[in-house]
């Protein structure tokens, strides 16, 4: 229904000459949608009863900025949208000192639209802003933390304008739980972000930035993260698949991963002959390997007080199967149960963070130095170039006496059982 004010304005239209009948909605759609159209007439349309009418003067590039800010609180979400769009799209072309005024007025209008309720007309602004230049920085700010992954990924995933101070700032502060993984998947992201993203502990996050080969990861930020991955399965496959895998990490991988994974590790071309030997042994192990007798695979529920040394299922396989299931408990169970030592002095073993004591818990649990990268990283907490590695032939790599003098040490903290 059209009002008395819109009746009137309309009934002077008429007497413009602009149209003949002013019940016609297809000829007010025409006159709102022509760039000739008057300013004061588009402006008078923006209040039109018809959303056709409406819309075809949000789309007019020719609509005065006033018009445009009525629009900006129109009752249908679908011509806020298409206003949104347009001024998206209006906005680059808004350069110079003779366009200054009407780029404040588009940047004003846009940051209403920002804030609508309607996350339909946010997105909107979103994808038309995505790729532009830093044209209006606040107005993508506020997309790029929208909690709505709709609004803020294609920004976080696509803008130019984000410079690597505002990524950081974004995942740190990671105003939605999407955030991290959003930036994570940006064409380029350089070894600052990648550390940011690494240390941010983002599963989400760190799992799209391995899968991302653009990523410029350092060589020591990857081989901390493989020192974690036993308890991210999903990390496993694009570590497996990163374009570069130093030899430590993927002697790391070797414990964690099976099956099809494996197979890709153990045919990457970019791996010393060492390397690749000792992951095709690991690959015939585990083609190999039978289930424990008596015991179902992958059990976690392990009683502290657990039988003394020489149970029938303190194996090598036992310990690689904690390992890659990422559960520590189980692991230093089955170390304390293996060596004879208490659980207690395992687990404060473990708090000193001493590469000594992992070896020698090994050594004395009867275990080989297979697991020894995957001890020290993920019990001891060890960093990965502060671990100790086997020997050529697989050997410990401390003396008999040295791993003795460890195990006195750590039987001090709770008698051997």
């Amino acid at each position: 229904m059209i009002s008395q004010s819109q009746e009137a304005f309309l009934t002077d239209v008429v007497a413009m000459g602009l149209i003949d009948d002013p019940e016609d909605e297809h000829a007010r759609v025409r006159l709102g949608a022509a760039p000739e159209t008057p300013a004061d007439v588009l402006a008078g349309l923006a209040t039109d009863s018809s959303v056709l009418v409406r819309s075809a003067v949000a789309l007019n590039r020719a609509t005065p900025a006033v018009a445009d800010k009525a629009l900006t609180t129109d009752p249908d979400e679908r011509v806020r949208a298409v206003l949104a769009r347009k001024l998206g799209a209006l906005l680059p072309s808004l350069t110079g000192e003779d366009h200054s005024a009407l780029a404040a007025d588009c940047c004003a209008n846009l940051r209403v639209l920002v804030c609508d309720e309607a996350e339909r007309v946010r997105a909107v602004v979103a994808e038309t802003l995505k790729d532009m230049p830093d044209l209006c920085r606040d107005v993508l700010m506020a997309l790029a933390q929208d909690p709505c992954f709709s609004v803020s990924d294609p920004i976080l995933r696509l803008s130019p304008a984000l410079s690597e101070a505002d990524l950081l700032t974004l995942i740190r502060a990671k105003p939605a739980a999407h955030t991290i993984a959003s930036i994570a998947a940006r064409p380029v992201l350089n070894e600052t972000l990648c550390d940011a993203i690494a240390a941010s502990a983002d599963d989400m996050g760190i799992r799209a930035m391995l899968s991302n080969h653009s990523a410029s990861l350092r060589e020591s930020t990857l081989d901390q993260l493989v020192a974690q991955a036993a308890g991210h399965t999903g990390w496993h496959e694009p570590m497996v698949r990163r374009p570069v895998l130093s030899a430590n990490s993927a002697r790391m991988l070797a414990e964690y991963v099976c099956g099809s994974l494996l197979q890709v590790l153990a045919a990457r071309q970019d791996l010393t002959p060492s390397v690749l030997t000792v992951l095709r042994e690991r690959l015939t192990a585990t083609s190999e390997a039978k289930p424990v007798a008596g015991k179902p695979q992958g059990r976690r529920d392990l009683p502290q007080n657990w039988p003394r040394a020489g149970a029938s299922w303190h194996t090598e396989a036992e310990l690689i199967d904690a390992i890659r299931h990422g559960d520590l408990r189980r692991v230093s169970v089955v170390l304390a149960a293996a060596s004879g030592l208490t659980l207690d002095a395992v687990e404060h073993a473990a708090q000193t963070r001493n590469a000594r004591a992992a070896v020698a818990l090994l050594w004395k649990g009867g275990f080989t130095m297979r697991a020894a990268a995957a001890v020290q990283t993920m019990l001891f907490g060890l960093r990965p170039e502060s671990a100790l590695l086997a020997g050529p032939d697989g050997e410990f790599p401390l003396s008999r006496q040295e791993m003795q003098g460890a195990i006195a040490l750590m039987a001090k903290y709770g008698p051997e059982v």
